[in-house]
């Protein structure tokens, strides 16, 4: 976890002493202009082009976790790099890759820099980490090779450029990588070639998932579903294959116990378009893959209650926070719920069930499906990443006896 010096400048002041050290240093060859939307600093020449640019996201961060002689090291860092100014001409364009994680290491960071104070990014976020969801719980980021993935996302993407733009730039860069060499696993006494599987220890491997070409023109049972095993393998199968879904289970279960593992969720890919891919209830695995994917919901939802209430609790504004739990019905099916009690306002996770209680015990369940429908007013969507949704009044006792008690919850 990180822990922040008490005593930090703002950005604008941040950017102020840099100047002053670029000045004392001799750096700064023209006039200064501070760049507040790209958080940079401009060395301008004589007809006001950018013969410099020093891009102060990391620099702050590090100064704000830093004091005393650390501090000034990191102050002649950053007055002194040596700093071509970055555009998105095609020659630039080509040092640009994706990579892919899970959504909740793009989250930290970017309640890091809302604490921090970062300024908004080129694409006007406020996030030093801006991410797009790919499925669900996947974030696609763009850097250079050799730089933080996602803190120096703004040293990649600057002026206008969208992060479609850039992701297109990016895809074209792993293009001219050598092709994803995938291999054919036989299930059983299948003769069929039920699925491909890579595998490979290139840090930005699974981002080629973005060839979509390429996965495209392999043969498999029905439409094409991609499983992202960790940073190293990506696993294809079909979507009318029983026997792939078994084996994606048997090589996620173990990568599900190893450190920030990669969400356990299907992808789908179809004519170039990514989407969550969600296995029919009559599947034999359909279930199989439902609890995974709880079980992973469950640890992140407990690693983001702990960081809001510690490093970050000024983003909760003093609000319950509910506990994301997990259950099993009488049939023996897990499931999701979390537990409300009068102390209001409470943030809530996203679960199957929302169980109210009062004084006297449980006064009412309902599945979060049924509440939003019929009482949407006791509901307001935030920007947390898992979902927690704000609320701000208890369901009063007519409420409560409407909501009633869910059957399949009890």
């Amino acid at each position: 976890m990180f822990s922040y010096s008490p005593h930090s400048p703002t950005p604008d002041e941040f950017a102020e002493l840099v100047a002053e050290s670029m000045i004392n240093h001799g750096s700064a060859s023209g006039q200064l202009v501070f760049d507040r939307r790209g958080f940079a600093l401009l060395v301008k020449g004589p007809q006001g082009q950018a013969n410099k640019q020093i891009y102060l996201n990391n620099f702050y961060r590090d100064y704000c976790l830093s004091d005393g002689q650390k501090r000034e090291e990191i102050l002649l860092r950053a007055s002194t790099v040596d700093d071509e100014p970055v555009n998105t001409t095609d020659a630039n364009k080509k040092c640009l890759v994706a990579h892919i994680q899970d959504r909740w290491s793009a989250e930290k960071l970017r309640l890091a820099s809302l604490k921090l104070g970062v300024p908004s990014t080129p694409l006007g976020r406020r996030s030093s980490a801006p991410y797009m969801v790919l499925a669900d719980h996947f974030a696609i980021s763009v850097s250079h090779e050799s730089d933080n993935p996602l803190v120096d996302f703004t040293a990649s993407v600057i002026d206008d450029a969208s992060l479609d733009d850039a992701v297109a730039s990016a895809t074209e860069n792993l293009r001219r990588k050598p092709p994803l060499q995938f291999e054919s696993v036989i299930q059983g006494d299948s003769d069929e070639q039920i699925l491909h599987a890579s595998i490979s220890s290139e840090t930005d491997h699974i981002a080629r998932i973005l060839q979509a070409k390429q996965i495209e023109s392999l043969t498999v049972p029905g439409k094409h579903l991609i499983f992202l095993i960790n940073q190293g393998y990506i696993l294809v199968t079909g979507t009318s294959s029983e026997q792939g879904l078994m084996y994606a289970y048997s090589q996620l279960r173990p990568a599900q116990t190893q450190p920030r593992p990669l969400p356990p969720i299907p992808i789908l890919l179809e004519r170039g378009r990514y989407s969550r891919y969600r296995i029919p209830r009559e599947s034999l695995w359909h279930f199989f893959f439902r609890e995974m994917e709880l079980r992973y919901l469950c640890n992140i939802c407990k690693s983001q209650q702990e960081i809001l209430q510690s490093k970050f609790s000024h983003l909760i504004q003093g609000n319950q926070l509910a506990d994301f739990e997990l259950a099993r019905d009488d049939d023996g099916k897990l499931f999701s719920y979390c537990a409300v009690t009068e102390r209001m306002p409470a943030l809530i996770p996203k679960t199957d069930c929302v169980y109210f209680q009062n004084r006297n015990g449980r006064a009412a369940s309902a599945s979060l499906k049924r509440l939003f429908e019929d009482w949407p007013g006791l509901f307001q969507e935030t920007d947390f990443y898992p979902p927690r949704y704000l609320m701000t009044q208890f369901p009063d006792t007519a409420q409560l006896a409407k909501i009633g008690h869910d059957a399949r919850f009890e």
